[in-house]
């Protein structure tokens, strides 16, 4: 797995670096659109911000770092294509269990923001079949 990581937060990359080895920065540009990295399927892209595109066809594992513990903020993360939020300061110890959740394929959000979402997918595959 390579870990991507945009973020203002120094500490955060300090610890991501300390704990993971080589971690690579990388510039919202590059993970979406043309000029996007080519990522591997397991490859995790931890981001402080979302690009107005969302990461809907970015192959990598997406994780929002919030600024803080907002639902509006995790939905919104949820809504663009991520598949993990963090609110920020966390601790070491909930970074790595989110990234150990997020690289084995499962989801790290809130039990309210995934049945939003399905409520919100069910409800525009009900409008598409009318």
């Amino acid at each position: 797995m390579n870990i991507y990581i945009h973020t203002g937060d120094t500490s955060l990359l300090r610890l991501m670096r300390r704990r993971y080895g080589r971690v690579n920065e990388v510039e919202l540009s590059q993970l979406v659109g043309d000029s996007a990295i080519d990522f591997d399927t397991g490859d995790l892209v931890m981001v402080d911000r979302i690009p107005e595109q969302g990461f809907y066809e970015c192959k990598a594992s997406v994780i929002v770092v919030g600024a803080r513990a907002d639902s509006a903020d995790e939905l919104q993360a949820a809504r663009m294509g991520a598949v993990g939020f963090i609110p920020m300061p966390a601790s070491e110890r909930l970074i790595a269990q989110a990234i150990s959740c997020v690289a084995n394929g499962e989801v790290w959000m809130s039990r309210e923001t995934i049945a939003t979402v399905f409520a919100e997918y069910a409800g525009m595959l009900k409008k598409e079949r009318v």
